[in-house]
């Protein structure tokens, strides 16, 4: 991108503003302005009347929209493009000139020495000078923007430094630059006249010396001129309608038309050339319908809020209310086909399209009056209806009027007296629509990436439509259930091609309003739900698997020369040899794209075999997309990603990122099947989709790399992040009731995601994994193409298990239907002779006491009913004796189950944590298990380490809220230290030691004890990798050294700083699987000079793991100013692409120095954020839950809860109530826990230190202790 800024000389004119001796050279230097600039006064003077402010300086405009094709040859096309906003796409500045960086301290790059000279791409922050309070929260401007990434590429701060602007002079129509004045020390304001030059005198003025008479004159003008143009409008459009929440849109005109198709000309000859491209598409005016011009035909465009109220009683057709007043479509329409036809504009924004939808009327309806149709902000400019039979047209249906609810998002029909809809019959709506594009990543949306190669922005649109948005890009009976085939066509500018889930058919040139256009065709999909439709118009390389050759080839679109790359290893077992496998990538991220695509050739052959059915499409695309609000979307054939979970580099990646790609890869083919293939009927049974895949995806990476050992990482990747969430009282049951896509967009949590997979991990433990792939298979090709409820699975299930005598459904649908999960407590019976096995709901918010109060207090609330709770719970068990594979079925509150106690006997429930619950046992049977730990080496273990790590879960979760003693717990710990060697254990423990450090952070006496847990592992481990290490080794070691630096091990801290001084000084380069321990502790230890070298690094690289690492650690800072300036960048949509907004926030938050100024931050800017993310983005959860959880204080809690009562929240408002109650269960932590956490710490250490930061002695005296108990 360029800078497109006019040349012109540079004056600091304020060293002249209170010194008279100098006004002579001052009038002197303005002459010689004048002469040097008159020559550019034309574009000067536009550029002013452009953006020129009250006060006379001007701020130059900025675009992101790409240069028109007739500009692509222009000398100024391989310089930079300045940025504008998404709503000013139009005006594009075209120069060549350079422009100069401005630093923090105010100077400016191209004057710094030549040896200090820093990359011109790329800003410094310097904190050195002192800046109040005020300033440092509005250094958003102060961030210089990249000239590989850049929309705006100078930002200049009015509070940091001194900043050129340039001022109009109204008398001699010349643009004069001064400097700016405005700053936090001069409180002066430029003059808006220089007449006064003339006289031989020079005046200044005060910020507030204007004439406010003449400002209030224009403003009164604009004022008046804006409510007639308003008036007029609503004169031609609206009229007053009885209803006030209803909007009834008149099919007789062309609606909300934001765009004249004089302004472009090419709007005007789609319509000719849709009649011929369309089967039986043709419009035909609503005025030829015989309609009278009826007043209830015109716009009334506000929202319908009470939808539930009748507007007439004698519009009630067939026992259905009209409008409907369901959120709901109605269940009798049932579409078959949609003919798509999308005509996407990069410069107006606009696309213009219309869609086909042959649908029928169900046989069980007698007949219907009325459609209901889904549409969201987009324009519908005319509706017609067909009556058809086979492919001819038997009549056409006189449509009486539609009416829209925005509320709902849906659009009414309602049909002429003289028509109705029979049972049985085919029809065909035809709706010709327009819509504005954005770049909010949802819907079909805009997107953006630097191409190196050519210098410059390349930009591309694309689609993410799960839940609800597909009904934003086109109408459309946007349901799971209502699923039909699609074809596409999409016209586009020949520089870009088109994408879709099938493949294309034809690809032919057209001249449509004097322009070549590029008209691609696309074959017939299978039937399918419309969230799984995606279409893409960008400018990618293409990497290809070549089954013939097992090659992989690069094309490159715009018809550059083909090259070749290496070849990758063939899977000769793959069982479609029609499938074409490919990635879609920007180019020169060609190779990095390489891992994913062999991982999805392997893993897509696995899930063949196992499934029992072949993959149903010709092709699978893979495409890496620049800005992508979720991980990655399953679109049946074109599945799209974040570059950062399908690019990876095996010179600059970690085996993290690398194990990443893999898993999301995994994730999203296994979706072809389960959610695909067969959906579920209504998001309420999301779990089908996300639990399934998130399940199988283990498998399909255990059969790509069996060394990642992914069945045994389960339990500390999935199972135990579950368990935390669904032990809150505000969790919900995987099955539960949505109405609106709010709602749904709440469902996509670690419920539906995790818990899901968990219960599908926790059935194969009693049903055993043969007998769950058979019923999987009988599931799958029973419902492929349809959709499917759970009670469905279960049915399939049953089928495979009646030898068994299991009742598959008896036993889940108290999982399923019930939130929460049971706390089984074991103990030894009196007599010894047999265990007590008792079970009762845990929450995690209640410690015993208050859980006894609340379960009998209020006896019919539903509080009360959930700690009520009962499940058929899987006992399974393991004793020194040997494994006992019997299934103990735990269905009422306890059980017995036969087994004499032996001296130094010990026992566990639930081996291999395949159930889904805590244990808890009494004291003697955990002094057991200790014992045992404690003496048994490493490689003698008969507990798996994710028995191990289980245990340790459920001992520190239970210590935290007063169900086991602190010194039975932590003692459990003390085994790590000399007999542990296994990452799953360790990242457990450091897990929730990591909780436990947020709600007393900086407590030196923990840390010390946590230091000493790690030192032999610290030791034996060492910084450097050794040839032949697996990926469990790899990643044990970043998690002990990453906790060795966070908990402060002096050496290892100066190790980390030494690499990072090599990396800034040398440019040697850190080993990957330990680059972020080194960047952070660099950044965290260092000065202003690390923090600004990795803000360089962040904005330059384009290796996309290493941008978002370093855009991580810089979060890690102790400086408050640099923090500021981090959260500041946020903002700036030039600097952190929209996807990783709320990821700054997150690591400022879990920066214990920055959680204040986290919080700080997302009160003071929450109405942006909230424009910025929407109403359903998920990024709202995480920021609402990352700023709040760790309060542990009545004042926080208090504040959370006001603030956001003041506030729109959407889909943040589960967030809320579970951070709220995370805050309740810290104070009770604090009260009650932490004192004995911290008397247990000082007893084991050996000589605590006065420094150890702890809460104050008389808070731990006053603080009531918890009763001891036999747990």
């Amino acid at each position: 991108m360029s800078l497109n800024e006019p040349k012109h000389h540079r004056h600091h004119l304020h060293h002249y503003l209170n010194d008279e001796r100098n006004e002579r050279s001052l009038l002197e230097r303005r002459e010689e302005t004048i002469e040097s600039t008159t020559q550019n006064a034309p574009t000067l003077r536009q550029s002013s009347s452009n953006s020129s402010n009250s006060f006379g300086y001007h701020r130059s405009s900025t675009s992101r929209l790409p240069p028109p094709p007739s500009s692509s040859s222009s000398s100024s096309t391989s310089s930079m493009q300045r940025s504008q906003s998404i709503d000013d796409r139009s005006n594009i500045a075209t120069s060549t000139k350079t422009p100069k960086t401005i630093l923090i301290d105010g100077s400016f790059e191209n004057d710094i020495d030549e040896n200090d000279q820093l990359d011109h791409q790329t800003t410094m922050f310097d904190t050195s000078t002192e800046i109040g309070t005020d300033a440092i929260e509005s250094t958003t401007s102060a961030l210089a923007v990249p000239s590989i990434l850049t929309r705006t590429p100078v930002l200049t701060s009015s509070f940091l430094s001194p900043t050129t602007f340039q001022f109009f002079d109204r008398n001699e129509n010349e643009m004069i630059e001064r400097q700016n004045i405005f700053h936090p020390y001069n409180h002066r304001c430029p003059p808006n006249n220089f007449s006064s030059y003339s006289s031989g005198s020079f005046r200044t003025r005060n910020c507030f010396d204007f004439d406010w008479k003449k400002l209030l004159k224009r403003m009164t003008i604009i004022v008046i001129f804006f409510v007639l143009l308003v008036t007029i409008y609503q004169s031609f459009l609206i009229v007053t309608f009885q209803c006030e929440n209803l909007s009834i849109i008149n099919p007789n005109r062309r609606l909300h038309s934001k765009i004249s198709n004089k302004k472009n000309p090419s709007i005007d000859s789609i319509q000719s050339f849709q009649m011929k491209l369309c089967d039986e598409l043709f419009w035909i005016s609503f005025k030829n319908l015989n309609h009278s011009e009826d007043d209830s035909l015109k716009l009334i465009d506000q929202n319908w809020i009470d939808y539930n109220r009748s507007l007439s009683s004698s519009l009630s057709v067939d026992d259905y209310a009209y409008p409907w007043p369901n959120v709901r479509l109605p269940s009798f329409i049932r579409p078959i086909h949609y003919d798509l036809f999308m005509m996407p504009d990069f410069h107006t924004l606009l696309n213009d399209g219309n869609v086909s939808i042959d649908f029928e009327i169900e046989s069980n309806r007698r007949v219907s009056k009325f459609l209901v149709i889904h549409t969201k902000k987009l324009d519908i400019i005319q509706v017609k209806l067909l009556h058809r039979k086979s492919n001819e047209i038997i009549e056409t249906i006189r449509i009486k009027r539609l009416a829209r609810c925005l509320k709902l998002e849906q659009l009414y029909i309602e049909l002429d007296d003289d028509y109705s809809l029979l049972s049985s019959h085919l029809y065909r709506l035809i709706i010709k629509f327009r819509r504005k594009i954005d770049d909010k990543l949802e819907g079909f949306y805009l997107s953006s990436y630097f191409n190196r190669e050519k210098n410059q922005e390349k930009f591309l649109m694309t689609t993410h439509f799960e839940p609800t948005l597909a009904r934003t890009a086109f109408p459309c009976f946007d349901e799971p259930a209502m699923k039909a085939s699609f074809r596409l066509i999409m016209v586009h500018d020949p520089e870009f091609r088109a994408y879709f889930n099938t493949e294309k058919i034809s690809e032919t040139n057209k001249i449509i309003g004097g322009q070549v256009k590029v008209v691609s065709q696309f074959e017939r999909t299978v039937p399918m739900s419309t969230y799984l439709v995606a279409f893409i118009v960008c400018d990618f390389a293409s990497i290809e698997i070549q089954k013939s050759n097992s090659m992989i080839a690069i094309e490159n679109f715009a018809q550059q020369s083909i090259d070749r790359i290496e070849s990758i290893e063939s899977d000769a077992t793959i069982s479609n040899k029609n499938v074409r496998i490919r990635a879609l990538i920007p180019f020169g991220q060609e190779r990095n794209a390489e891992f994913a695509l062999n991982a999805a050739k392997i893993i897509l052959n696995y899930f063949e075999n196992f499934f029992k059915i072949p993959y149903p499409l010709k092709k699978l695309d893979l495409v890496a997309v620049p800005d992508f609000g979720a991980g990655a979307m399953e679109n049946w054939g074109l599945i799209t990603f974040r570059m950062t979970t399908l690019l990876y580099n095996k010179e600059e990646s970690s085996s993290e990122v690398k194990e990443q790609v893999a898993i999301v890869v995994a994730h999203e083919i296994a979706h072809q099947w389960f959610g695909n293939l067969v959906t579920m009927d209504w998001w309420n049974d999301l779990w089908l989709n996300e639990g399934f895949a998130s399940f199988v995806e283990n498998l399909g990476v255990d059969h790509f790399l069996p060394e990642w050992r992914m069945l045994d990482q389960f339990v500390i990747s999935t199972s135990q992040q579950a368990l935390a969430l669904d032990s809150l009282l505000t969790s919900h049951p995987i099955n539960t009731s949505v109405a609106n896509p709010a709602d749904i967009e709440e469902t996509f949590d670690l419920i539906s995601y995790k818990k899901g997979s968990c219960l599908i991990r926790m059935i194969v433990g009693f049903l055993g994994l043969d007998n769950l792939q058979q019923g999987l298979a009988n599931y799958l090709n029973k419902y492929k193409y349809k959709t499917a409820k759970t009670s469905q699975l279960w049915e399939s299930f049953s089928e495979v298990s009646d030898s068994l005598s299991i009742n598959v459904s008896a036993i889940m649908d108290t999982w399923i239907f019930q939130k929460g999960y049971p706390l089984v407590t074991v103990r030894w019976s009196e007599d010894s002779q047999s265990l007590i096995v008792k079970q009762q709901p845990f929450i995690s918010s209640l410690d015993p006491d208050e859980f006894e109060r609340l379960k009998y207090l209020f006896d019919n609330t539903e509080e009360s009913k959930q700690l009520k709770q009962k499940w058929i719970v899987p006992i399974t068990l393991i004793s020194n004796d040997a494994i006992n594979r019997n299934v103990y079925w735990l269905e009422t509150e306890q059980i017995n189950i036969p087994l004499r106690k032996i001296s130094n006997n010990w026992l566990k429930l639930n081996v291999n944590q395949s159930g889904f619950y805590r244990v808890n046992y009494e004291k003697v049977i955990w002094r057991e298990l200790i014992r045992f730990l404690m003496t048994t080496k490493p490689d003698q273990h008969r507990l798996s380490p994710s028995d191990r790590a289980g245990l340790i879960d459920d001992a520190l979760t239970l210590m935290r809220i007063g169900y086991l003693d602190v010194s039975v717990a932590m003692d459990l710990t003390k085994y790590l230290e000399s007999n542990e060697q296994d990452y799953v254990p360790w990242e457990t423990l450091l897990s929730q030691i990591g909780i436990i450090d947020s709600i007393m952070p900086q407590n030196l006496i923990f840390h010390r004890y946590v230091l000493r847990l790690i030192q032999k592992m610290i030791t034996k481990l060492g910084w450097y990798e050794e040839s032949g290490e697996n990926l469990f080794d790899k990643k044990l070691r970043s998690l002990i050294l990453k906790a060795a630096v966070f908990y402060g091990d002096k050496s290892s801290i100066q190790k980390a700083q030494n690499y990072f001084n090599e990396w800034i000084d040398e440019n040697r380069s850190v080993p990957t699987n330990i680059r972020d321990i080194v960047y952070s502790a660099g950044i965290e230890h260092g000065t202003d000079r690390e923090w600004n070298f990795s803000w360089r690094k962040y904005l330059n690289t384009t290796i996309v793991s290493e941008k978002r690492l370093l855009l991580g650690v810089l979060g890690s800072t102790r400086n408050i100013h640099l923090l500021s300036i981090y959260l500041q960048s946020s903002l700036n949509r030039s600097l952190v692409r929209p996807q990783d907004f709320y990821y700054v926030i997150q690591n400022v938050a879990r920066n214990p120095y920055g959680r204040d100024l986290a919080w700080k931050f997302v009160r003071s800017n929450w109405h942006t954020i909230y424009e910025m993310l929407g109403l359903g983005s998920f990024a709202l959860d995480t920021i609402v839950s990352e700023t709040t959880w760790h309060f542990s204080t009545e004042f926080e809690l208090n504040e959370v809860r006001k603030f956001f009562d003041s506030v729109q929240i959407g889909s943040g408002k589960q967030a809320l109530r579970q951070s709220l109650e995370k805050i309740r269960a810290n104070i009770f932590w604090k009260r009650n826990i932490q004192p004995q956490l911290i008397d247990w710490l000082e007893r084991e250490s050996i000589n605590p230190t006065k420094n150890t930061i702890i809460i104050p002695h008389s808070v731990i005296h006053s603080t009531k202790h918890l009763n001891r108990s036999r747990w």
